[in-house]
């Protein structure tokens, strides 16, 4: 691409930037690479009579060893998501976890009961945003509460954000930011879902912790800020990139250098992605897309 092309197309991303929004009445589609293979139609059928268990369970087991709440955590990658988990597994008493990604829909609906000793059930994947609609109605006829914590971040921290899976390579694909960012839209307002900010996460975890305490009305046995002290074997931490303490030195990542190809790509394939981190609150407009009009992007 030209300089003059690039120019152009910054320009026209920029003008355009305030009426892109894409605020959905409807559900969005789940993109299909998120689609559970396809079953053979007796494994369909045991997977039915084992879903029809499962309820009878949630709906009739004594009071006492039914699993009341399940607490949902998904939202956009590199976002969170996995610190939300090690900070909630490490802190919370009288819960069931996994230690590393679980569908919150295969646990709801197939997992047998006997298996979850507690009343609070714990679960982290990032995609769980597609499926928000369906957890709820498979629970809302068992007795069961649920609750959805939406992880999100600047986009371009987000877009620029490695994974220690893949370091050599930009985590997240725009497809699937774009994705998510729909779900996001659609999602974001409803009653059982607590929309978190990494950001705040991060420079607040006494606070995050407050606003959780409030929703869940959980026990806890030490702080989030602590989670670092006892994050058990077998947690996956792949998504921490490491084990931690808390702190802010990811946040505006996105501004370095090294970064500044990628941001133009990203503007380029995503024209929505100005108004998406105003919608988001990271700006105020789409200003600062000018820094990346400039002549020094060759053929």
């Amino acid at each position: 691409m030209s300089q003059l092309e690039l120019q152009n197309n910054l320009s026209k991303t920029l003008s355009e930037a305030p009426s892109r929004g894409m605020e959905l009445g409807r559900r969005p589609e789940i993109p299909s690479w998120d689609w559970e293979p396809k079953r053979s139609w007796w494994r369909s059928i045991l997977e039915h009579a084992k879903r029809l268990s499962v309820a009878c369970s949630d709906r009739f087991s004594a009071a006492e060893r039914r699993l009341k709440t399940h607490l949902v955590l998904c939202g956009f990658p590199r976002s969170g998501t996995s610190l939300m988990q090690a900070m909630a597994e490490t802190a919370v008493t009288g819960a069931n976890v996994f230690g590393f990604e679980m569908r919150a829909l295969r646990v709801a609906t197939r997992m047998r009961r006997k298996y979850l000793k507690q009343p609070l059930l714990i679960t982290k994947r990032t995609n769980d945003i597609f499926y928000i609609d369906d957890i709820r109605a498979f629970y809302s006829a068992n007795q069961v509460d649920v609750k959805f914590v939406v992880l999100i971040r600047d986009p371009r921290d987000v877009l620029t954000s490695f994974h220690s899976s893949k370091p050599n390579e930009y985590y997240l694909s725009p497809e699937r930011w774009r994705s998510l960012y729909e779900h996001y839209l659609y999602v974001r307002d409803q009653h059982d879902v607590l929309v978190v900010r990494y950001e705040d996460l991060v420079r607040d975890p006494d606070a995050i912790q407050e606003r959780l305490s409030t929703l869940m009305n959980w026990e806890l046995k030490q702080s989030f800020r602590d989670f670092h002290k006892s994050v058990p074997e077998g947690f996956e931490v792949r998504g921490l990139n490491g084990i931690r303490p808390v702190d802010t030195k990811s946040i505006g990542r996105w501004k370095q250098s090294q970064h500044r190809e990628r941001m133009i790509d990203m503007l380029l394939v995503l024209p929505e992605l100005p108004s998406a981190i105003v919608e988001m609150g990271y700006e105020k407009d789409a200003a600062w897309v000018h820094d990346y009009a400039i002549a020094d992007h060759q053929n």
